[in-house]
């Protein structure tokens, strides 16, 4: 009764697992790679429902603090979920990953994915969720935009200092 439980995972599948017709894998940074669904059970305190909002496990801590009569500082990679997670609305935009030197972005409907060399793909995930038509040729303003904002991001990562 008081016990929230949750399960979820960080990556898709290995190499012998299936993705369900998505895109890549675990490591990789196409959805394949990371979109897994997450079930969260509160009973007394969350009402059963589905969401399509993107969330991240990062988002698990914030969330946690609240739960506990916290608040989560600015420090903190990731938002507090709880409202989402009763039922309420949340977007978040944009959203940044890296997987090994690509970076993606995601807003809205849009993932455009910056590679190694500088080689962009734009996919939109709503019409492509599989990812099989890059439209970076086709929509170059949200190519333009979403690659600033990736490059922007990729800067501000390379300034935090890395652990030896």
């Amino acid at each position: 009764k008081n016990t929230l439980v949750i399960f979820c995972s960080d990556n898709g599948p290995a190499s012998e697992g299936s993705a369900g017709g998505l895109r890549g894998q675990k490591g990789q940074i196409y959805e394949g790679g990371h979109r897994v669904p997450a079930i969260f059970n509160w009973p007394g305190t969350l009402e059963p429902s589905v969401s399509g909002e993107t969330m991240l496990t990062m988002d698990l801590l914030p969330t946690f603090l609240t739960m506990a009569g916290g608040e989560p500082g600015p420090a903190l990679d990731g938002r507090d979920l709880l409202p989402l997670l009763k039922g309420g609305t949340q977007k978040r935009e944009p959203v940044y990953w890296g997987v090994n030197r690509d970076t993606a972005v995601r807003e809205g409907a849009w993932k455009l994915i910056l590679g190694t060399k500088k080689k962009v793909q734009l996919f939109n995930l709503e019409q492509d969720l599989a990812e099989k038509k890059d439209v970076s040729a086709e929509h170059p303003e949200v190519t333009q935009r979403l690659r600033d904002l990736a490059e922007k991001w990729r800067a501000e990562m390379a300034k935090i200092p890395k652990k030896s």
